[in-house]
């Protein structure tokens, strides 16, 4: 009996110890969410959980932000439009998923107390060019199932190759964090509107990416997410901790 009081003592006081010497424990986690037939939604809590204090953003990055933000929204109306027209789970899903990209860009911005956070009304974008391209892609996909599948991969295509143009500008890192996965989600979004065009027997030629690395990318497995630290202790709010310091 003794003997096993002082195990449990033993224990409780490694316990304890463990505990002082690491007051706070941090949990891991994946921030995008991939499911069977590839549809990527972004985990907006462990995103902003994965964020770190880094300088505040830049002009060049808030551009690219706001940028991102309108493709997002792009991608989102567009899909949710296609879905009235071809009821088809895969419009219903990604939309819904951009849904989650769209609110992951919010975030960020939101971190970093920027101002233009608000959404504007399905099909109305920050610049007449934005309209148009909705308006014309919108005309496009509502002519055929088929091409309303190719329009889906024309705007992943987009999106993948203006992620990774901000990305190789080397932003911040909670930039990279939110994008790299973002930029995973779109490559498994346009794998998976290859798959739905490919059943139909057409082929797609990119405009965005070359057509290696389209290759490349519809025949490969669907993504899944890494492990992130998320550090709910920095769920702060930004200009308070760091004032209006230059990047």
């Amino acid at each position: 009996m003794m003997l096993g009081f002082v195990v449990g003592s033993l224990f409780m006081f490694s316990s304890c110890t463990q505990d002082t010497l690491n007051p706070q424990k941090i949990a891991y986690g994946s921030l995008i969410q991939v499911a069977s037939d590839g549809t990527t939604t972004v985990s907006t809590n462990n995103l902003l959980a994965a964020f770190t204090a880094t300088p505040s953003l830049s002009d060049a990055e808030v551009a690219m932000l706001l940028k991102m933000k309108e493709e997002e929204k792009l991608a989102r109306d567009v899909y949710i439009t296609l879905y009235e027209k071809w009821p088809k789970p895969i419009f219903s899903n990604i939309s819904g998923a951009e849904e989650r990209h769209l609110q992951a860009v919010i975030t960020l911005l939101k971190f970093y107390n920027q101002a233009d956070t608000l959404i504007a009304a399905r099909g109305v974008f920050s610049t007449p060019a934005l309209t148009q391209l909705y308006q014309t892609l919108v005309a496009k996909g509502d002519s055929s199932l088929a091409n309303a599948y190719q329009v889906g991969l024309q705007i992943e295509e987009m999106n993948i190759k203006d992620l990774t143009e901000a990305l190789a500008t080397d932003p911040n890192a909670n930039i990279v964090t939110t994008f790299e996965n973002l930029l995973k989600a779109s490559r498994n979004h346009l794998r998976a509107f290859y798959l739905q065009l490919s059943a139909l027997g057409i082929v797609y030629v990119p405009q965005f990416i070359t057509q290696d690395e389209y290759d490349t990318t519809v025949i490969s497995p669907m993504e899944q997410g890494r492990q992130y630290a998320l550090q709910n202790h920095n769920r702060y709010n930004y200009q308070y901790q760091h004032g209006n310091n230059g990047h």
